[in-house]
């Protein structure tokens, strides 16, 4: 996974998890999540949804040392990925 021709060396590895948060199938995403921050790669969650299972992608994010956003229309869905973009760290080099 830490292959150093397929990644930027000083980028964060960073996975951003848009769901309705309902599991229904494959494997549970939590402890996918917390293997996920042992290999150093932050999970957000982002639900849409009314019906979504905020709690569970809640944990989920937490478990992946990540933070989770809710949005219940296409502005508070924009308003998340924007702050998600403006917040991911950015290392400069020289």
């Amino acid at each position: 996974m830490n292959d150093p021709l397929n990644h930027r060396p000083y980028a964060r590895k960073t996975i951003v998890l848009m769901t309705d948060g309902i599991h229904n199938t494959g494997q549970d995403p939590e402890p996918q999540a917390t293997a996920a921050a042992a290999d150093g790669i932050v999970v957000h969650t982002v639900t849409f949804s009314t019906a979504a299972d905020q709690g569970r992608m809640q944990q989920v994010a937490a478990n992946g040392g990540g933070q989770h956003w809710h949005a219940d229309d296409l502005a508070t869905l924009v308003a998340a990925f924007r702050t998600i973009a403006q917040n991911v760290p950015t290392l400069l080099t020289e």
